[in-house]
């Protein structure tokens, strides 16, 4: 019993290595139903910094149509980060962009892909699909 309680020890007092700030959970936006009304796609770069807690702060969005900045900027505030770490301590990690983008279609369960709105979907029903961030 003490071996596994000295290699416990030793788990639990290892420096972590650096990394950079990593999001916990994929933000979430809507789709602005204004937007979804006039059948408008859209994208957005969803710029900010990662505080010391993995909070995002300092946000602003450019995007394809000013429809969506607000929904996108809301849904980066919702998102956790793990936050950079350098010498084993948290950091500020500044100026990261998160790419969103806005698509007007839906899922066919007969084809087994999305296709567009026109051809399946009401407006209440229009996802919202994020960009992988690279």
């Amino acid at each position: 019993m003490s071996a596994a309680l000295v290699a416990t020890a030793g788990i639990a007092a290892a420096t972590p290595e650096d990394r950079d700030a990593q999001p916990i959970n994929p933000p979430v936006p809507s789709y602005p139903l204004e937007a979804a009304m006039m059948d408008l796609p859209g994208a957005c770069f969803v710029r900010f910094d990662v505080d010391v807690e993995g909070l995002p702060v300092n946000i602003t969005a450019t995007c394809t149509d000013e429809i969506f900045c607000s929904e996108s900027k809301r849904a980066i505030s919702r998102v956790f980060f793990a936050p950079k770490i350098v010498d084993g301590e948290p950091v500020m990690r500044t100026d990261v962009v998160y790419p969103l983008e806005y698509q007007l279609e839906v899922w066919d369960s007969e084809l087994q892909r999305n296709v567009p709105k026109a051809v399946k979907a009401d407006a209440e029903q229009l996802p919202c699909e994020p960009v992988a961030v690279s």
